[in-house]
């Protein structure tokens, strides 16, 4: 039960109530298991392996000999390690970016970017946009 005079409580609202109304969808999912702090631990973590081997790809493409140094070039970059250090409503969709990056003129290219706005709605409609910029 929680006190409604709490003096801890920050503009008289409960924590863990703004927690059961959230809207985005990772934290939906990270209420739905248990292990939310483990999950909130290694989803980022995870996503930039991911995202690094999708860059690599994708760099491989373009620059055939200095693929592998561009990578850690942008791993060694502090926003590439804030992204994918911390768990915030960013590294989804910026995995999500490199993915349709890859596979651009696949069949199924823009799954990813219908995903996106799930996410996080401002990356989906940069990302929808600069598509219509990339044609």
């Amino acid at each position: 039960r929680i006190v409604s005079n709490d003096g801890l409580l920050f503009g008289a609202d409960a924590y863990l109530h703004k927690l059961a109304i959230s809207e985005k969808p990772l934290d939906i999912l990270l209420g739905l298991f248990g292990a939310g702090d483990i999950l909130m631990f290694f989803l980022p973590i995870f996503f930039g392996v991911i995202s690094i081997l999708m860059l690599y790809l994708i760099f491989r493409k373009y620059l055939p000999f200095d693929a592998f140094i561009s990578c850690l070039v942008v791993i060694a970059s502090p926003p590439f390690l804030y992204l994918f250090g911390t768990f915030n409503e960013n590294f989804v969709p910026v995995s999500l970016v490199l993915l349709w990056l890859l596979f651009k003129h696949s069949k199924f290219a823009y799954l990813p970017l219908l995903l996106i706005p799930i996410f996080n709605i401002k990356v989906g409609i940069c990302s929808l946009y600069y598509d219509k910029a990339l044609k």
